[in-house]
């Protein structure tokens, strides 16, 4: 097997949620006090940051939640979704 064959075939395949879950997703990050509406992102952009939640340090992804929404396996760092 080939070098490249390898690293790919390890790669997990990318599977995306439903369109309701994407909306639905959507619809608890538009209402959470930590989106930010100018980038659409969950806290600062890329960067995220970290802030108390419930007495928890939780970090912000900093994700665009519109394409973090459209990933399966992805959550909400409040556990919103």
């Amino acid at each position: 097997m080939s070098f490249v064959r390898t690293i790919f075939s390890r790669i997990p395949l990318i599977e995306l949620a439903s369109k309701s879950v994407q909306q639905f997703r959507e619809s608890q990050c538009v209402d959470c006090p930590f989106y930010k509406f100018n980038t659409g992102s969950c806290g600062t952009l890329i960067v995220g940051e970290t802030i108390e939640w419930k007495n928890e340090q939780v970090h912000l992804c900093g994700c665009i939640i519109s394409e973090k929404s459209e990933l399966k396996n992805q959550h909400c760092p409040i556990k919103q979704w």
